[in-house]
């Protein structure tokens, strides 16, 4: 039950992640400065942003969650 918990607030955190994500590249897109860098820009900002919620996501699943609560709360 724990695990369940902290995996729809987890999920929520995602989902503000990859709008926040969303929100950076429009404007990078509609702002930049230089408009022949926009597509160096947004491809290397989209491949780290990939990168950083792969780890983030493995790592998350990487953790047993309900072991973790229990001991938490029995300690």
């Amino acid at each position: 039950m724990p695990a369940l918990i902290i995996l729809s607030l987890y999920s929520i955190l995602i989902l503000f992640y990859i709008i926040t994500c969303f929100f950076i590249v429009y404007h990078l897109v509609n702002f930049s400065v230089h408009s022949s860098l926009k597509i160096l820009n947004v491809s290397v900002f989209v491949f780290l942003a990939i990168g950083l919620l792969i780890y983030n996501v493995a790592i998350f699943f990487s953790i047993d969650w309900n072991s973790l609560v229990y001991k938490l709360i029995a300690y």
